[in-house]
C-alpha cells in the first residue's frame, strides 16, 4: 500500500487540511449501477434516488483516504443521491465533509481548488430558496465562465452545490481576489447583495435572446417526488443565473441539478418539486412562459442604455 498527497490542499477558515490518497486495488468508485428500477410505478434512474440505507454510507468509510468520525460522516452522506457515491472521487468527498464540519453555526461555508480546465468551486449551506442561482449569479458577476455544475442537499437540508468554471481574465490566481469573491457570494446568498441590480448593469452582455432558440421538456418518470425539467439554451452570459432565479421566483424547489456545456449550448438538468410534489401541468405551463420570455428580461435596460 503506498500514499501520496494530493495538491492544492484544503483551506478552510485558515485552518490546512493535508489529504492522503490510498492507491491500491480497482479504482474507487468503480460500481456497476442499475441505471433504473420501478417504484410505486413510475421507472427512475436508482442514481437519482436518496442514499437512506446506513450500511451503504458505512461501506463507503472503508474507502475513504483518512480517518473520519463514522457517526458523522453517515449523517452528512444520508440523503445525497446514489450518484454522488458513483462518481465522486473519495478524496473529494472526504473535502466535501470537512468543508461541512467547518460550517459550524455559519450560513456558509466554501473552498476553491485549481485543476487544469479552471477551477472548482464547492459551496456548504444551509438549504434555502435562490441558493444555486445566486451563486451562479455571483460567479458570472465575477466574469467566470461556468462549465458545469451540480446541486443537491442530504437528509438535514444541507447543500453541496459544486461549480466548475473557467477564469478568462486569470483574476482567481490572486488569493485577496478569491477572498472577495467569497465575501461578495456571502452577501449575495444572504440577500444583502442584490445581484438583479448586478445583472441590469450588464444587461448590454446579455441581449435580447431569441425565445426560440430555448428548448424545454418536461418528465414526470424518472423521479419519485420530482418533474424533470431540461432547458437547451446558447451558451450566453448570465444563463444559469437567469434560468435559476426564473424557477425559485416561481417557487419551485431544485431538488437536483446537474449542468452541461456541448457545442456552445447549454444542457440544464434540474429536478424541480413544489410543496414537496411534481409540478402540476398548470406550472409547468407558467414555467414554461417564463422561461421563454427569459428573452426579453432585461430588454428595456438594453434600450434605455443604447
Amino acid at each position: 500500500m503506498t500514499w501520496e498527497f494530493v495538491k492544492p490542499f484544503l483551506v478552510v477558515r485558515g485552518h490546512f487540511f493535508i489529504v492522503a490518497v490510498r492507491r491500491e486495488g480497482a479504482a474507487w468508485g468503480h460500481l456497476t449501477p442499475d441505471l433504473s428500477q420501478e417504484q410505486n410505478g413510475f421507472v427512475k434512474d436508482s442514481l437519482l434516488l436518496p442514499i437512506e440505507d446506513e450500511t451503504e454510507a458505512q461501506e463507503l468509510l472503508r474507502e475513504l483516504p483518512l480517518s473520519v468520525d463514522p457517526a458523522l460522516f453517515v449523517s452528512f452522506i444520508m440523503g445525497f443521491p446514489r450518484r454522488y457515491l458513483l462518481n465522486t472521487p473519495r478524496v473529494e468527498i472526504v473535502k466535501h465533509f470537512l468543508l461541512w464540519r467547518s460550517l459550524g453555526d455559519g450560513d456558509l461555508a466554501s473552498s476553491f481548488s485549481p485543476e487544469p480546465a479552471g477551477w472548482i468551486l464547492c459551496v456548504i449551506a444551509q438549504d434555502r430558496t435562490h441558493l444555486f442561482s445566486r451563486i451562479a449569479g455571483s460567479l458570472s458577476c465575477f466574469g467566470m465562465n461556468i462549465l458545469s455544475a451540480g446541486a443537491f442537499a442530504n437528509a438535514h437540508a444541507i447543500a453541496l452545490d459544486t461549480f466548475r468554471f473557467t477564469d478568462p481574465s486569470k483574476n482567481f490566481g490572486e488569493r485577496e481576489q478569491r477572498r472577495r469573491f467569497q465575501a461578495f457570494l456571502e452577501g449575495a446568498v444572504s440577500g444583502a447583495v442584490d445581484l438583479e441590480e448586478h445583472f441590469r448593469k450588464q444587461a448590454d452582455r446579455i441581449g435580447v435572446l431569441d425565445a426560440s432558440s430555448i428548448r424545454l421538456t418536461f418528465e414526470n418518470d424518472s423521479h419519485p417526488t420530482a418533474t424533470k425539467v431540461e432547458v437547451d439554451f446558447p451558451d450566453h452570459f448570465g444563463h444559469l443565473y437567469l434560468i435559476s432565479s426564473c424557477i425559485s421566483a416561481l417557487g419551485a424547489q431544485i431538488e437536483i441539478a446537474y449542468i452541461e456545456i456541448d457545442q456552445e449550448r447549454i444542457r440544464d438538468t434540474f429536478y424541480l418539486s413544489r410543496d414537496g410534489k411534481k409540478l402540476t401541468a398548470s406550472f409547468e405551463e407558467d414555467l414554461r412562459a417564463r422561461l421563454i420570455a427569459l428573452g426579453q428580461r432585461y430588454a428595456h435596460e438594453i434600450v434605455e442604455s443604447a
